[in-house]
């Protein structure tokens, strides 16, 4: 197993990690009440992140992919397990896994934030980074450095 190797220690870096976070709090606050769709958001986060500092002609946070890979995870897991409950009122059979995917969206919700919060708080210290849920097929499409990742 490897752990992160960069280690900047600055803010934009703590901020990228918690971009996740950000357009599901601005849907949050524009629809009034929190939706289990809103969860579906959680990848705009790191790609505006990106697209702003490029724009600006900051430096971009190399572990960038790593966030993108983990909220692409956590957003098929918070917006599928919503989707299968939405689909359970419609269809009674599958009522009998409503239990199941109740669970899976607030564990997946939880834990989506928890990992937000603490690897921006690594990424403030300068600790070494490890995101969780990271499969290993989205590696290529995302170009993540197998340095970057735990192995």
């Amino acid at each position: 197993m490897t752990n992160a190797v960069f280690h900047p220690g600055t803010r934009s870096a703590a901020i990228l990690h918690l971009s996740p976070l950000v357009p599901t709090a601005i849907a949050v606050a524009i629809v009034g009440n929190p939706a289990g769709w809103i969860g579906l958001l959680f990848p705009f986060g790191p790609l505006v992140n990106v697209v702003v500092a490029r724009a600006t002609g900051r430096t971009v946070h190399p572990t960038w992919r790593l966030a993108l890979a983990f909220s692409l995870v956590a957003s098929t897991i918070v917006g599928g397990s919503w989707l299968f409950m939405r689909l359970s009122e419609e269809v009674p059979l599958l009522s009998l896994a409503f239990p199941l995917a109740l669970l899976a969206f607030f564990l997946g919700l939880i834990n989506a934030i928890l990992v937000c919060f603490s690897r921006a708080y690594r990424a403030w210290k300068s600790v070494p980074l490890k995101y969780p849920w990271i499969p290993g097929w989205l590696d290529a499409p995302l170009r993540i450095d197998p340095i970057l990742k735990e192995m």
